[in-house]
């Protein structure tokens, strides 16, 4: 029960990740098309950054006194490149309607990258927009 309670941010994450990469072709057409050139990327981009985003915080706060900084963010690139790339070949199940695209498992692993890039400078933004509406000497923890 630990593990749920430790890791439910990435857990949920993952989920949707999950639901939203296997919904079937007939169901994405009937919520519509936005008429952005290659919005789609930037959804799988999107996805991919917070999925490894909150995959390297919850993972720092559980194991950040037993593993590097540098090896949690290794590992978690690594386990979204993978899911990323196993989302896009269940993709290819004729009867989902979908297509596998490499540019979208491009977008995905570029998400994941970038999101272990920032993710230093994205938690002092965060502690510091945090710190105007809470008290001195105490840090925001998502």
């Amino acid at each position: 029960m630990n593990f749920f309670k430790s890791f439910w941010k990435t857990i949920t994450c993952g989920i949707v990740v999950l639901i939203l990469s296997l919904i079937t072709g007939d169901t994405v057409k009937e919520i519509g098309e936005i008429n952005i050139p290659h919005f789609d990327k930037f959804v799988h981009f999107g996805m991919y950054f917070t999925f490894t985003f909150l995959m390297i915080n919850d993972l720092i706060r559980s194991y950040g006194s037993t593993y590097s900084v540098r090896q949690i963010m290794i590992f978690c690139v690594l386990i979204a490149v993978i899911y990323g790339g196993s989302m896009e070949l269940l993709q290819g199940i004729p009867k989902l309607h979908r297509s596998k695209d490499f540019y979208d498992f491009l977008a995905n692993s570029i998400g994941a990258f970038t999101a272990s890039i920032l993710y230093k400078q994205l938690i002092q933004m965060l502690n510091w927009f945090m710190s105007l509406f809470i008290k001195q000497g105490k840090s925001y923890s998502l």
